[in-house]
Parts: C-alpha cells; sequence; structure tokens
C-alpha cells in the first residue's frame, strides 16, 4: 500500500479518537451547561478534523498526480530513445552510405592508390590526390555522392531522429575515419559553401574527442600495476 495513503488514514483514525476521547471524557464528568459547552468545542474539533483531513486527501492527490506525471515523463522518453533506435535501420538499413554508392568510392580510392587511408581511424589522402581530385570533377562525382550520404547521416545523429549513442557504437569509427580521410578536400568545399557537410564536420570532431577523452580517462586502467595486479614495494 501507498505510504502516503497508510499516513493519512492514520493520522485520520488519531483525529476521531481524540475527538471521541474528548466528548466521552467531557460526557463521563459533565453537567447540563457543561453538554452544551463542550458539544460546542467537540463540534469545532470535529470541523478541525474534517478541515485536516481534507487538506491530507488534497496533499495525497497531488503526490499521486506528481508521481503520474513523473511516470508519464519517463514513459515518453523511453519512448522517443525507442524511435530514434529504430529509425536508424529505418533510415539508413542499406548502411552508411548505401552500397552503390560506397563501392564505388573505395574503386576510386584502390585506383588513386589511397584505399590505404581508410585503415583503422583512417589518414589523410596525399596531397597529390587532393590536387588531382580538385582539378577533375569526374573523381569528385564519385567523392561527392559518398560524402552526401555521411553529411545525411551525420545530419539526422545531430538533430535526434537518430540515437547519439546507438550510432556512435556502430557508426562511430566510420564518421572519424572518413572525416580525416577527406577533411583537406572538405576545407576546400567548404570555401565554395561555408555550410558544405557541416554536420559531419561537426559529428566527426565531437566524437573524436570524445573517443580522445575516454581513452585518457581508462589510460590507468592498462598495462603494468592496473587491475588487481600485486605491486612490489621497493626496499627502505
Amino acid at each position: 500500500m501507498d505510504g502516503t495513503k497508510v499516513t493519512t488514514k492514520v493520522m485520520a483514525v488519531w483525529y476521531g479518537l481524540a475527538a471521541l476521547l474528548f466528548a466521552g471524557g467531557v460526557f463521563s464528568r459533565g453537567t447540563a451547561h457543561d453538554f452544551y459547552d463542550v458539544a460546542s468545542k467537540a463540534a469545532e474539533l470535529a470541523v478541525l478534523a474534517a478541515g485536516l483531513f481534507s487538506v491530507l486527501l488534497i496533499r495525497d492527490q497531488l503526490i499521486a498526480q506528481k508521481k503520474q506525471l513523473e511516470d508519464n515523463h519517463q514513459q515518453m522518453v523511453d519512448d522517443h530513445k525507442w524511435k530514434t533506435i529504430v529509425s536508424y535501420h529505418q533510415l539508413f538499413s542499406g548502411g552508411v552510405p548505401d552500397e552503390n554508392i560506397r563501392k564505388p568510392m573505395y574503386d576510386l580510392a584502390t585506383q588513386c592508390d589511397f584505399i590505404d587511408c581508410f585503415d583503422d581511424l583512417g589518414a589523410k589522402m596525399p596531397t597529390a590526390v587532393f590536387d588531382k581530385c580538385v582539378k577533375e570533377s569526374e573523381l569528385r562525382q564519385v567523392i561527392r555522392p559518398y560524402l552526401d550520404e555521411f553529411e545525411k547521416f551525420c545530419g539526422a545523429v545531430n538533430s535526434g531522429i537518430v540515437n547519439e549513442v546507438y550510432a556512435l557504437s556502430l557508426q562511430g569509427t566510420r564518421i572519424i575515419r572518413n572525416y580525416t580521410v577527406f577533411e583537406d578536400l572538405i576545407k576546400h568545399f567548404q570555401r565554395g559553401n561555408g555550410l558544405a557537410y557541416v554536420e559531419l564536420e561537426k559529428l566527426a570532431t565531437k566524437w573524436a574527442m570524445k573517443r580522445r577523452v575516454d581513452h585518457e580517462a581508462n589510460v590507468f586502467a592498462l598495462g603494468v600495476g592496473s587491475g588487481t595486479d600485486t605491486k612490489i614495494r621497493s626496499p627502505k
């Protein structure tokens, strides 16, 4: 049983007993004159008890309403989180980017000899490749749709349409890697359009910083002397 309801009932019982004891004590020794005086006092006590009981009932109602609002809010938060997780699979079921866009990009990287830049957390494309991409529109026609897909994905994450924690766990490394590879080219595009791939830049920078902070925070838990390893005391 709810604690507030128990408290209200207990207090109501105590008020009732107090009124009965007060009236009974007076009746047991009262006179005719005392009877009317006591009756009025008992009535006042009853009214006071009823008022206090009403206040307690209102308090219980307010507490119940507050709890209901909190429960409803938590349910809304949980529902929203679930929807943002599901939306990842609804919007990006084919991967980021889709295979028909990803394959031409990797073929181009292989032909231009910078496919190794996509290893691990990525490395900037060589200057010679960057210059070639700036000069030749055929290369940009492959690269731009590839980056556009990442921009669309990052925009969905930044706006809250896709759950960021879930997206980071699945695509964090790829977002950081691809921004690193194409950073110089993205900066080149931004000189013509300041908003070019800004969602990709914003999210990749944020996630890279988070990865760095997480690593530095955990570095002391690695290697010799970490965890439950016994440390040897030096001689005195």
